[in-house]
């Protein structure tokens, strides 16, 4: 199914929804006023914009499809489910959130498929109450080009593939994935920043939340060079809740301002507090 021309040239219609097709491709701009809804699809792929700064699609959601492919979206919200999707789910552009889910207000922005990548000229911003969580189900997540910026109230979470493989005759084994940063400029206004999986940094990463937390679920390494870590997180808290530098050591950390920190072993270079409000908790 191909849309050769401008959908909502003249006037964009209240809503458009796709159901049991197989490869969809959306040739040119997408101007929808109100949800934009695509389900059980093979590919979807927006050659152009879907929405624009001053004429927003109301809510973007697409229930199993594989392979997606985005060049710019402009929305109060955008969901992506896995529903047994095999595919990449890739990114180009701008992502510019401005609200919430209709059915979960702490969401702007969800996208869960087996792969996701961020691609060329990616950035997330979300100036809304919801905030923006890319979830990768069965590899690692690489956050490669793009830069987080959010104004509003919500928050950030990652998350990496983690499976479960069965042999027969054998225990099962769990393989998580990893966060993999390349490009590292996360920035919230009040809401957290979580790693939810073992995370990797390939760069110099930045963190600054002005008074959200900032949680490391597991453990945290460098990739392939020693890198640092700077954050700001007023008077959030901080916890790293695995090894830091367990494969590879980071060359410093510091931490301008927090609440409480808590680093459950710890091995780098340089570890500098400047500031905090609460307790600092180095266990081994």
């Amino acid at each position: 199914l191909e849309f050769v021309g401008t959908v909502g040239n003249s006037t964009a219609p209240a809503s458009l929804s796709v159901r049991n097709a197989n490869d969809v491709t959306f040739d040119s701009t997408v101007r929808v006023s109100g949800d934009l809804t695509f389900e059980t699809l093979d590919d979807l792929w927006f050659k152009n914009t879907v929405g624009a700064s001053d004429a927003r699609v109301r809510h973007i959601r697409i229930d199993s499809a594989d392979n997606v492919t985005t060049n710019g979206i402009y929305a109060n919200s955008f969901v992506q489910v896995d529903n047994g999707s095999t595919g990449t789910t890739t990114l180009n552009g701008i992502v510019s959130i401005n609200g919430a889910s209709p059915t979960d207000t702490l969401i702007g922005a969800s996208i869960a498929n087996d792969a996701i990548v961020l691609g060329t000229g990616n950035s997330f911003s979300a100036s809304g109450t919801g905030g923006v969580r890319l979830y990768g189900q069965a590899s690692d997540l690489t956050i490669g080009n793009a830069t987080f910026t959010l104004t509003g109230t919500g928050g950030l979470a990652f998350r990496a593939a983690s499976s479960i493989e069965v042999t027969p005759g054998d225990p099962p084994v769990t393989r998580a994935g990893n966060i993999i940063v390349n490009r590292g400029v996360f920035t919230t206004s009040g809401g957290q920043v979580v790693m939810e999986s073992p995370t990797l940094l390939n760069t110099n990463v930045s963190i600054n939340t002005a008074g959200g937390n900032v949680v490391f679920q597991s453990k945290l390494d460098s990739q392939t060079v020693d890198r640092t870590l700077s954050i700001s997180a007023g008077s959030g808290n901080v916890v790293f809740g695995g090894l830091v530098g367990d494969t590879r050591q980071l060359s410093s950390i510091s931490i301008a301002n927090a609440g409480n920190v808590t680093a459950n072993g710890v091995r780098v270079s340089n570890f500098v507090q400047t500031a905090g409000t609460g307790t600092t908790r180095l266990n081994s």
